[in-house]
């Protein structure tokens, strides 16, 4: 794990370094994650080399809301009942798995043909994202560190955005105490739970 350098509670500073290509590690409802710019390969070459991720394991794309879905998803083959499961359980931990659009590219998917997209209900990945702009390619983060609450420590590379009560073991399989994200297949005319 990178060195830790430096820290500050400014999700601008997080905001800086995922506009530089840099990682962030921040909380969502159900785990804290590892994320980086989806729209930059460059970026999201560096989760997968961070967790040691095979590159064709797809991340999840985490956008602010239902109606960020123009791009990611190929919204004409986004069938109606899952934009009304966006628009009603969204933010919140449900993750769509849709067509992907053309913004969705082969970095994130894996190569595969659709892409998981969900929108987190937690105020800072909420600020994060607004304050962004864009989309965030994500996956669990696993790290063991001792951080203060609403903490971001500012690495090699690396920078974790933390918040909550002090966290001495940052494992982020599942969040503290959160439970795994409902994941739906929305490909087709029934869908299905994964």
């Amino acid at each position: 794990m990178p060195a830790l350098t430096s820290s500050t509670t400014k999700v601008a500073t997080a905001v800086a370094a995922l506009r530089r290509g840099g990682l962030v590690g921040l909380p969502t409802e159900t785990v804290y994650g590892l994320a980086a710019d989806a729209e930059n390969p460059t970026a999201v070459a560096r989760v997968y080399a961070a967790k040691g991720r095979p590159a064709d394991h797809p991340l999840i794309v985490h956008v602010p809301g239902a109606d960020h879905l123009d791009g990611w998803a190929s919204v004409a083959d986004v069938p109606e009942y899952a934009a009304r499961l966006a628009a009603t359980l969204w933010p919140g931990p449900l993750t769509l798995v849709v067509r992907r659009g053309a913004r969705a590219g082969d970095h994130l998917t894996g190569g595969q043909d659709t892409v998981g997209l969900r929108a987190p209900d937690h105020p800072v990945a909420q600020e994060v994202l607004a304050a962004f702009g864009g989309a965030l390619g994500l996956i669990h983060a696993v790290f063991c560190v001792s951080l203060r609450a609403d903490q971001i420590v500012v690495g090699t590379g690396i920078n974790i955005l933390a918040l909550g009560v002090t966290t001495y073991v940052f494992r982020a399989l599942y969040g503290l105490g959160g439970t795994p994200p409902d994941v739906d297949s929305a490909t087709g005319a029934k869908g299905r739970a994964l």
